[in-house]
């Protein structure tokens, strides 16, 4: 009597089961998200420091088109406050398919944040709106967020700071 001991994931799947399951894998990431996109990575996105988003900032004030700030949390904590002049813009899963819109991609830069350097939602915003159209040069991420930027004594709007 001989015995087989299996190593590793893949050794019990055989032929057609090994291709379902890579099937279902790639499903499970087209649906839930850019996380597993091909297209976009971490590594794509460009942080843009604190310092140089307020500059930035203060040089759209006189040049509209230079940038626009993007504010991805939710819409309850995007009135309570966000940065001034700020859009506020989420995402889901769906917005692959949606493409550009022309009065956002009219402008230069796209500055997204979210509350602070932990902020997933903003790092998820960035690589959403890079897939779906706006660019990996135009679009930065801001990772010190709101909290820093209301800290630095910046322009917020809103009922309340951070």
């Amino acid at each position: 009597m001989t015995s087989r001991m299996h190593i590793g994931f893949a050794a019990p799947f055989r032929g057609g089961s090994a291709r379902v399951l890579a099937g279902a894998a790639l499903v499970v990431c087209q649906v839930f998200g850019s996380g597993c996109s091909k297209e976009v990575s971490d590594r794509d996105i460009k942080t843009i420091p604190l310092a140089d988003a307020a500059r930035l900032h203060a040089r759209a004030q006189s040049q509209p088109l230079e940038a626009l700030f993007i504010d991805p949390r939710s819409a309850s904590l995007f009135e309570q406050s966000h940065i001034a002049g700020a859009r506020h813009m989420q995402f889901t899963a769906d917005d692959t398919d949606r493409g550009t819109d022309p009065a956002i991609d009219r402008f230069k830069t796209l500055v997204v944040y979210g509350n602070d350097p932990g902020s997933a939602i903003a790092r998820a915003a960035a690589k959403r709106m890079m897939t779906i159209g706006y660019g990996k040069k135009k679009v930065k991420l801001m990772p010190e967020g709101l909290r820093a930027w209301d800290r630095a004594g910046l322009p917020v709007e809103g009922a309340q700071a951070p």
